[in-house]
């Protein structure tokens, strides 16, 4: 007769692959050597991030041993710059509205080109 059955089994493990949706969220901060922040961006995530992304996610293959992320290739001072610029003409989302004849107050959020809506927070109201 035969039957299933589970076996555990011990596995070398050595990267965890991250997909990490941001859906135009990502921000980054510039430290310099003192550890004072000297520029930042938000908005897509730029070109010289790892993967095909698209400007959404964060592709982040990361070292299980060292925690070193294998997949980084350094960018250069062109990269950062060109980052920063964008940054600074990024146009910042228009701020949240209560939808009209609600009778629970939803706010809409035009993000992207299409509106996105959900219940308040407590601090939102």
């Amino acid at each position: 007769m035969q039957i299933n059955q589970q076996k555990t089994v011990q596995v070398d493990v050595t990267e965890l692959h991250l997909y990490i949706k941001v859906r135009d969220g990502f921000a980054a901060g510039l430290k310099d050597a003192q550890g004072e922040e000297v520029g930042s961006y938000e908005g897509y995530v730029p070109d010289f991030f790892p993967g095909q992304h698209y400007g959404d996610y964060l592709i982040l293959n990361i070292d299980l041993e060292t925690g070193q992320i294998k997949n980084w290739q350094k960018p250069g001072a062109d990269d950062i710059e060109k980052m920063l610029a964008q940054g600074a003409t990024t146009e910042q989302p228009a701020p949240r509205q209560p939808a009209v004849n609600c009778p629970i107050p939803v706010m809409v959020e035009e993000v992207g080109g299409h509106f996105e809506s959900g219940l308040p927070t407590r601090s939102s109201l």
